[in-house]
C-alpha cells in the first residue's frame, strides 16, 4: 500500500515537471517573426517618423515594436548593412535578403521595417530587421 503511494506520486511529479518543462521550453523558443512577410501599419517619411518621436519626447509606443514602411534620402552608409535616411532614421537591413544590394548616397529609397524606438542620446529613430522595397 505503502509503495503504491509512493510510485503514484513520483508519477504525478513527473508529469507536472514534464508539462511544466515542455511549457517553458515552448514559450522560451518561439519562432522569429517574419518582417518581410507582414503587412506595414504604416508608411512614413523618415522626417515624419523623426518628429512623431521628438514631439511626443521620444515616448511614441504605438510605433514601437511595430512594422512600418519608411522613405527619403540615403545620406549616410556605413559597412553595407547600415543606412541613415535623411540623418533621421538610422536603419539596419537583413544581409540575407539584401545580398548584392549597392546603396549610394543622395539616392531616395523605401523600406519595410521594424521601428526600435528613438535614440535620445543620438537624437535618430532605429529601425532593424529592414528589407528593400524600393530602391
Amino acid at each position: 500500500m505503502k509503495r503504491k503511494k509512493h510510485l503514484t506520486l513520483i508519477v504525478a511529479i513527473g508529469i507536472v515537471t514534464a508539462v511544466t518543462t515542455f511549457l517553458t521550453l515552448s514559450y522560451m523558443f518561439k519562432p522569429h517573426r517574419n518582417i518581410a512577410g507582414e503587412r506595414a501599419i504604416a508608411s512614413i517619411s523618415a522626417t515624419e517618423l523623426h518628429d512623431t518621436f521628438v514631439n511626443s519626447n521620444g515616448s511614441s509606443v504605438s510605433l514601437a515594436n511595430k512594422t512600418i514602411e519608411v522613405n527619403g534620402s540615403i545620406t549616410e552608409i556605413e559597412q553595407l548593412r547600415t543606412v541613415y535616411i535623411d540623418n533621421k532614421v538610422q536603419v539596419d537591413f537583413d544581409t540575407q535578403k539584401q545580398a548584392g544590394v549597392v546603396f549610394v548616397n543622395g539616392s531616395n529609397i523605401k523600406i519595410k521595417g521594424r521601428c526600435i524606438g528613438f535614440d535620445d542620446l543620438l537624437e535618430i529613430v532605429k529601425i532593424d530587421q529592414a528589407v528593400l522595397i524600393k530602391n
